[in-house]
């Protein structure tokens, strides 16, 4: 079909044409429309039509450098229409539900297409098509990645919103560091704050620092963002139908929020929680240090289709692992009380948090607390700087005895950056160390002997 302005003369007849019969089944079909003099292909649920009044959620596809411009064909290259035509009818199974997706593929005309270019389109599209407000989701690759994360990042640091509340999740696949809204990377503090989630992909050898945004967005919230590394033909900036499907390969699983599944299916366990409600409402959460164990506690005052809490622990305030799990109430209104012991925690501050899964497997994050388990540890940190502007590490380790120790820099996602072996002496020791390859941002420096660990946050500005 060629390009058309969509009217309202000519919505019924487009809409329509939802789907064409072959011998083998329906094949999910795309009209190509014309958006403000941008080309954008649509797909509707095969419902839409019989079901006037409903509202139904939404992906919005932003592509790469490559598929730019007016050849339409190119926007539907790679995404989730490749997807819808490689056979894809748009829905995906969550739970016991069958959930129906509008996707549109949208084709800036030209590279870099700014937050002001991309957001009538997105009003465009919303008076012509039954979008749900609360489940609207942004995804794209490389450009187009950027162009997403740019979009929730562009109204000013905590408010008024214009941008953020338009959005349920972003899906970043290998994005171009989307480092334009400043102050960087504290905007995405906005998404996180009004009830949003992120998934940033990025390959081995393709780093585009989308792990810095994922953890400014966990200290603004945690639980709102998530950084997945992969590795697909050697890690490089390549293979969008791993996480899309197309060309004959279907959308890869992977462990999102402590669930396998893939894109599609986690966007549609995210629809926009506004104030960040959990599937439970927690009275409290405490942390005590007994005899060198931890005991759990907490307590829910509402639950809705709660299935189970997941306890995880983390040693630095950052990485967090699962040590147990208890089973909910489900569904109850009245006061119910857990309980957990963790009998083998770390030396040191063990950081706990309590993952909340629901039925369709969603997860919600707790708050943290944490517990200092004693040690007498034979060194201690009493300084520690990280100079961007010279590249410098500086630090002072008060050691009770000569030994060596070992300090290694690491990120939110626990890629490693630096790590040397040092000797000090008894007594104050005055380290300093050039570092070369560090970009602004959020890490952590561990300083270890032995069975001995010490962590701190290090902030690269």
């Amino acid at each position: 079909m060629k390009s058309q302005i969509f009217t309202s003369k000519t919505r019924a007849f487009v809409l329509g044409i939802i789907s064409i019969f072959f011998a083998g089944g329906t094949f999910a079909q795309q009209t190509l429309i014309n958006v403000n003099g941008w080309n954008a292909y649509v797909h509707v649920p095969w419902d839409y039509a019989a079901n006037p009044t409903k509202s139904y959620p939404t992906i919005i596809f932003i592509p790469g450098l490559g598929e730019v411009g007016t050849n339409a064909s190119s926007v539907i290259a790679n995404g989730p229409g490749a997807y819808i035509a490689q056979g894809w009818n748009g829905n995906v199974q969550v739970g016991t539900d069958s959930v129906k997706f509008i996707i549109i593929s949208l084709q800036p005309p030209s590279a870099w297409p700014s937050t002001d270019a991309i957001n009538p389109r997105i009003q465009t599209l919303k008076s012509l098509y039954r979008i749900d407000k609360n489940k609207m989701h942004l995804t794209g690759l490389s450009m187009g990645g950027w162009a997403a994360m740019c979009f929730v990042t562009a109204d000013p640091l905590e408010g008024p919103y214009t941008y953020a509340t338009q959005v349920a999740s972003v899906v970043s696949i290998e994005g171009v560091q989307a480092s334009d809204n400043a102050p960087w990377p504290q905007k995405f503090n906005n998404m996180a704050l009004y009830g949003g989630k992120m998934m940033n992909f990025e390959q081995s050898n393709d780093y585009r620092k989308g792990d810095i945004a994922v953890a400014q967005m966990n200290t603004a919230k945690i639980g709102s963002a998530q950084y997945i590394e992969t590795n697909y033909s050697g890690g490089g900036h390549c293979c969008w139908e791993q996480f899309y499907g197309g060309h004959g390969v279907q959308p890869n699983q992977f462990i999102l929020e402590g669930v396998s599944q893939n894109i599609y299916e986690w966007m549609a366990r995210n629809p926009q929680q506004v104030n960040g409600a959990l599937p439970v409402t927690l009275q409290n959460f405490t942390a005590r240090n007994v005899n060198e164990s931890v005991t759990l506690q907490w307590s829910t005052s509402y639950e809705k289709n709660s299935n189970y809490f997941e306890i995880q622990r983390s040693t630095d305030g950052a990485n967090f692992s699962k040590i147990g799990m208890q089973y909910t109430a489900g569904n109850s209104t009245l006061v119910n009380n857990y309980t957990f012991d963790d009998k083998r925690p770390a030396k040191g501050t063990n950081y706990y948090r309590l993952a909340s899964v629901d039925l369709d497997g969603r997860t919600s994050f707790s708050k943290i607390v944490s517990v200092n388990i004693k040690v007498a540890h034979s060194f201690s940190l009493s300084q520690v700087h990280l100079n961007k502007e010279i590249n410098n590490l500086m630090l002072t380790v008060n050691s009770d005895k000569p030994q060596n120790i070992r300090a290694t820099i690491m990120d939110a996602g626990g890629r490693v950056y630096y790590s040397t072996s040092l000797k000090v002496n008894m007594g104050t020791n005055s380290i300093t160390k050039e570092l070369s390859n560090l970009g602004k941002g959020i890490y952590f420096l561990k300083v270890a002997t032995g069975d001995e660990l010490i962590t701190t946050p290090l902030l690269a500005d």
